[in-house]
């Protein structure tokens, strides 16, 4: 549900360090934008350090790039070192951080020529890409349309390697010279640059340069912003709201963002799509900012189920770790705000919590359940993707099931011993 693009091409986990440092500090001005950059990188670099050959350990000495000069970098080792990061190598942290620190000194014509000389070197695609990541991050930041200008070519890449990025200098440049932008993009668009390549007739890029645009109309003009997400067929705007962009709503948006959303997203949609803006107000304000939310928009039943479920799921995810005590705040929280739901959603949050040991996860469960937690606890879970991967646990927890329909679905699932009576085995 969260409004993140997967990383799909390789990066070293220590590289998208750098990119992150390199664009955090480059954002002094507005502190919910750098909050929800630095969210969206932290997705990345967990997809990518699950994705790598090994942890991205530090080195205490060498192994990492050395620069020509003071001012001059060797990229033709730098890309080598990248490559052995990816079969496990240690990175050099200062080498990294000196790395970082050169890139947010460049300016735009010396990443230009940066980039022009790392295409004429022999590296390997994937430690090219690295590096031409890096130098996209800092040149979107100093001039986004260079940036994009530059590389729209691989906006199609059937991997999805830049879309991400570029969508993002689009919004960055949409933030300092917003009509020139959107010209930009509308020529685009009338030049066929983003038509749909796919039978459901959608364009994925698209998608991310259209939540741009309309999240920056959302600030200076929400008549505006609905006109454009009207502009699209019904079944996509669901797409356009659900993007990064929306994660974190610049203060006094959020009623505008509701009335967007129940405005143009078709009815089955809405509660999904106003959860989404949740992740950046609970990791923001705690739990009380999406309560101010839920009021302020007059929320329905279900749209405070769906809140309620992915601001526990961010928040559990963004303290890195559940005990007892923040599930003891979280369904306080959630007895005044989704009563109906409050093990449901407890299950779910700590099933989905991929940080954190699914052992101590499952005994946190079984202890809530042990004190008056109902199946939804058990069952909400155990339905998480990571049960299937502990079936020791997750058949423990099975048996624990009143009902018995549910408890013979799991069991099975699970490879445990079913039990035909009315209650649970024992």
């Amino acid at each position: 549900m969260l409004g993140y693009w997967p990383m799909k091409t390789w990066i070293p986990p220590m590289v998208a360090l750098v990119v992150a440092g390199a664009w955090v500090a480059a954002k002094q001005v507005k502190i919910t934008r750098i909050e929800e950059e630095t969210e969206v990188l932290r997705e990345r670099i967990r997809v990518a350090t699950r994705a790598g050959s090994g942890d991205a350990r530090v080195s205490q000495a060498g192994g990492g790039p050395e620069e020509k000069g003071e001012d001059e970098l060797d990229w033709q080792e730098l890309g080598e070192s990248f490559a052995e990061m990816q079969n496990g190598g240690m990175p050099d942290m200062r080498a990294m951080m000196k790395l970082q620190q050169r890139l947010m000194a460049m300016d735009a014509a010396e990443l230009e020529a940066a980039l022009d000389e790392i295409e004429g070197l022999e590296l390997s695609k994937e430690a090219r890409q690295a590096l031409e990541q890096m130098l996209m991050t800092s040149l979107m930041q100093k001039e986004p349309r260079l940036m994009l200008d530059r590389f729209f070519d691989r906006l199609q890449d059937p991997q999805g390697r830049y879309s991400w990025q570029m969508a993002h200098a689009f919004r960055t440049w949409l933030g300092e010279e917003p009509t020139e932008a959107r010209a930009w993009f509308d020529q685009r668009l009338r030049a066929g640059d983003f038509d749909s390549r796919s039978l459901d007739g959608r364009n994925e890029s698209r998608m991310r340069f259209e939540g741009a645009l309309v999240f920056s109309l959302l600030a200076s003009d929400p008549e505006a912003a609905g006109e454009r997400l009207a502009e699209l067929p019904e079944d996509q705007r669901k797409d356009v709201i659900s993007q990064g962009m929306f994660v974190n709503l610049e203060p006094g948006t959020e009623k505008a963002f509701a009335e967007l959303v129940r405005q143009q997203v078709p009815e089955k949609d809405q509660a999904a799509a106003l959860a989404g803006a949740t992740s950046g107000m609970v990791n923001r304000g705690g739990y009380e900012k999406v309560s101010e939310f839920m009021a302020e928009i007059d929320a329905t039943v279900d749209e405070r189920r769906a809140m309620a479920a992915q601001a526990a799921q961010g928040k559990l995810q963004s303290d890195r770790q559940a005990d007892r005590a923040k599930l003891d705040e979280l369904r306080e929280w959630l007895a005044v705000e989704a009563p109906d739901s409050v093990d449901a959603i407890t299950g779910e949050a700590l099933g989905n919590l991929y940080n954190g040991r699914f052992a101590d996860q499952a005994k946190l469960v079984e202890e809530l359940h042990a004190e008056g937690g109902g199946d939804e606890l058990l069952v909400g879970f155990l339905n998480s993707g990571q049960a299937h991967a502990h079936q020791d646990d997750a058949r423990r927890l099975a048996a624990l099931i009143e009902d018995e329909e549910q408890r013979t679905r799991l069991l099975e699932r699970f490879g445990g011993e079913v039990e035909t009576t009315d209650s649970p085995a024992q």
